[in-house]
């Protein structure tokens, strides 16, 4: 009796602290915006400049990159602070997660290594291109924390696949899925963190070095775009992580695209 009684205070207080910093968080993420749009207007004006050389031109241009990824960035996080899971559209999804794999690897610091293996031609799903950044970013972000300061490998990659379902919830009635693989060298997870891991809050770093909401919002965004997430690991082994998106069908694309506009127009009445 008592364990059920505290589980619900739990989850009251998590709920609590979800909505607390929801509301925290549109706010600085309206004034990082504002922050962000003159960064974007002096370096929009900058690349005008016609005695710019190659290699200048390229390096103002990946800031100009990365500052429109953090404008959509702050976009989601308001839409996630309103319960909009953002408007979903066909993305070809190798092309998408190799864009962002150049920004993660930015990231990384030198001791780790990030090796892909991308079908280009594994084919559209109906995504959110920042929730999927979002994703790339925090899985990448994780495999880093787990590799440490240790010489480590991250291993992305991404093909087109028949996902056997291993338990009774069908998540998708696709008959083909884009399977995106995040694997690392890292310390791996052990069962009990297995269990808990994609809950909010959740952590096993010390210190206040995380919040725990990392893998919270990666499976969130996999649940938006109606996917799923499985989870590979032994202790001192490594983790791959295994992210199956529905793959849409030719002509599929338009309707769904059309039908989630609707509904997003729906969601705001």
């Amino acid at each position: 009796m008592y364990d059920k009684y505290q589980k619900h205070k739990d989850e009251d207080l998590r709920s609590k602290n979800l909505k607390t910093i929801g509301t925290m968080s549109t706010g600085i993420a309206h004034d990082l915006n504002n922050i962000l749009t003159p960064i974007l207007s002096f370096t929009t004006m900058a690349m005008i400049d016609p005695g710019l050389n190659d290699n200048v031109r390229y390096c103002i241009n990946q800031i100009i990159k990365a500052t429109n990824h953090a404008k959509e960035l702050t976009s989601q996080i308001m839409s996630f602070s309103r319960g909009s899971a953002g408007i979903r559209k066909p993305l070809q999804l190798g092309a998408e997660v190799n864009e962002n794999v150049k920004l993660l690897k930015a990231y990384l610091p030198d001791n780790i290594k990030i090796e892909t293996s991308i079908d280009f031609s594994a084919g559209q799903t109906l995504a959110n291109s920042c929730q999927i950044l979002q994703l790339v970013m925090n899985l990448g972000s994780n495999a880093c924390h787990a590799i440490g300061k240790e010489t480590g490998i991250i291993k992305i990659s991404l093909k087109k696949t028949a996902f056997i379902e291993t338990d009774t919830d069908s998540f998708s009635k696709a008959k083909e899925f884009i399977q995106l693989s995040f694997k690392d060298t890292g310390c791996g997870i052990d069962d009990k963190t297995k269990m808990s891991m994609f809950e909010s809050f959740y952590t096993t770093k010390t210190n206040g070095n995380g919040l725990g909401l990392g893998l919270f919002v990666v499976g969130e965004i996999v649940k938006n775009q109606n996917g799923k997430i499985t989870v590979e690991s032994e202790l001192d082994k490594g983790s791959t992580f295994n992210i199956y998106f529905p793959a849409l069908q030719p002509d599929a694309g338009k309707e769904s695209t059309l039908q989630n506009v609707k509904n997003m127009g729906a969601a705001g009445i």
